[in-house]
C-alpha cells in the first residue's frame, strides 16, 4: 500500500524524489536540500516508521516500493530527478542481482517525464587495498546496478549520474560518530598525509542541486569533497565541534609509487597469513616440539613469552596515539566540476541542520 500525504509545493521548488530516505545518507541529505533551498525533497522509503525523523522537521514523505510501474509512478509524481540510495539484497549474488535488475527496470518504467537519475553507488568498487578480498559482494552489486540504469538510460534517453561515494560524513553519519566519539583533549591522531576519500552530504546534497540545473553532465563520477580535504582538516572540523583540541601527525604516504605499494601490502599479507597459521596450530606444534626436545619447547615458549609481553607494553604505553584513518591510495576516477569549496560553504547549512535535529531533542528541565 502507497502512503502519499497531500503537499502543496508553494515555493514553485523543483522536486527530487529520496528514495531510500530512511537510510544514514537519505535522511541527511533531506535536510540539506531542504536547508539549501534549491530544491524540495522528497523523501521515499518502504515505511513511515524510517522517516518519522523527517516528517516532524517538514519534510514530504511517500512510503511504497518498486513492485509495480503503477506504484512507481505514484511514489515518483510531480517530481523532477530521481537520488536512488537504495540497495536491495538477496541469498546470493545471482539472486540480488536479478532483484536488482527488475527493480530497475520497474522504476525505469515509472520515471514518466523525470530525464534525471542520479544513482549513489560506491568507492569500494575500486579495489584500493591489495589485503582486500579480490571479490567483494557490495561492490560488485554496486557496479552491476551502475550498468543496468545505464543501459535502462540509454535506451530510454533519459540521464543518467552514477556517484561513487566516498566515505561519507555528516551530522547523523556513523563513520563521523565513530570519530566524534575518539576524540578529546590530549589526544594524538596519526593520519596519512593525502588527500582524503571523505565527502561530506552537504557536498552530495550540493552535487544533485547543480545536476538538476545542469551543471554537470551524465556519467560516472568519484564523489569526493572538491578540493579534497586532508585528514588533518576532517580531524580539526570534528574537533572543533565537539570543542576539544588535539594534536595532529601526518605520516607520509608514497602514493607515487602504486607497483611497490602494492608489492609492500601483498608480502604484509603473506606474512600475516603466514603468523596466523602458526598462531592456528601453536598448540599442535608445542606438544610435538616438546616430545622430541622439552628444554627446546621451553626455551621457544619463553622466548615468545618475553616477545608478547614487550608487545603489550608498547601498546599500553602507546595508548594515546590514536589511528582513525587508513588510507594508502589517491581515489581514481572523474570528479563532479562544479562543486563549491566545503571547507568554506557548508558551515552555516551544516549549521542549521544541526538546530534541526537539536529541535527534537527535549531539553531538561532541574528543579
Amino acid at each position: 500500500m502507497i502512503s502519499r500525504p497531500e503537499h502543496s509545493n508553494s515555493g514553485g521548488l523543483p522536486r527530487v524524489g529520496v528514495i531510500g530516505a530512511n537510510g544514514q545518507v537519505g535522511t541527511e541529505i533531506c535536510l540539506f536540500l531542504k536547508s539549501m533551498g534549491a530544491v524540495e525533497p522528497v523523501a521515499i522509503a518502504r515505511s513511515a516508521v524510517g522517516t518519522a525523523l523527517l516528517r516532524r522537521l517538514g519534510v514530504e514523505c511517500r512510503h511504497g516500493d518498486f513492485s509495480s510501474v503503477e506504484q512507481g509512478r505514484c511514489l515518483l509524481a510531480d517530481c523532477s530527478a530521481v537520488v536512488d540510495l537504495a540497495l536491495p539484497f538477496g541469498a546470493s549474488p545471482t539472486e540480488t542481482k536479478r532483484i536488482i535488475s527488475r527493480r530497475l527496470d520497474v522504476l525505469f518504467g515509472s520515471l514518466g517525464e523525470i530525464q534525471c537519475y542520479i544513482y549513489g553507488s560506491t568507492m569500494s568498487i575500486y579495489k584500493l587495498d591489495p589485503s582486500e578480498p579480490f571479490y567483494r559482494w557490495y561492490g560488485a552489486t554496486k557496479r552491476y546496478a551502475e550498468k543496468r540504469a545505464a543501459t535502462l538510460a540509454s535506451r530510454s534517453g533519459r540521464r543518467v549520474y552514477n556517484l561513487r561515494l566516498g566515505q561519507v560524513h555528516g551530522e547523523m553519519q556513523s563513520c563521523s560518530l565513530k570519530l566524534l566519539d575518539g576524540l578529546h583533549d590530549g589526544v594524538v591522531a596519526r593520519v596519512p598525509d593525502i588527500p582524503s576519500f571523505s565527502v561530506f552530504v552537504y557536498s552530495l546534497a550540493e552535487a544533485v542541486a547543480n545536476i538538476m540545473d545542469g551543471k554537470e553532465e551524465p556519467g560516472t563520477y568519484t564523489l569526493t569533497s572538491t578540493p579534497e580535504w586532508s585528514w588533518e582538516e576532517v580531524l580539526r572540523w570534528f574537533a572543533t565541534m565537539k570543542g576539544v583540541s588535539c594534536d595532529v601527525v601526518t605520516v607520509p604516504v608514497h602514493s607515487g609509487e602504486p607497483v611497490l605499494q602494492v608489492w609492500e601490502a601483498l608480502v604484509c599479507l603473506a606474512r600475516d597469513s603466514k603468523a596466523r597459521l602458526v598462531m592456528h596450530y601453536k598448540d599442535l606444534a608445542s606438544a610435538v616440539l616438546s616430545s622430541v626436545s622439552p628444554s627446546l619447547e621451553a626455551r621457544l615458549r619463553l622466548r615468545y613469552s618475553v616477545a608478547r609481553a614487550r608487545a603489550d607494553i608498547a601498546l599500553m604505553n602507546d595508548r594515546s596515539v590514536w589511528e582513525p584513518i587508513h588510507q594508502a591510495l589517491r581515489v581514481p576516477g572523474l570528479r563532479l566540476r562544479s562543486l563549491s569549496d566545503s571547507r568554506h560553504s557548508m558551515a552555516p547549512h551544516a549549521a542549521r541542520v544541526r538546530q534541526l535535529l537539536e529541535s527534537l531533542v527535549p531539553k531538561n528541565h532541574c528543579g
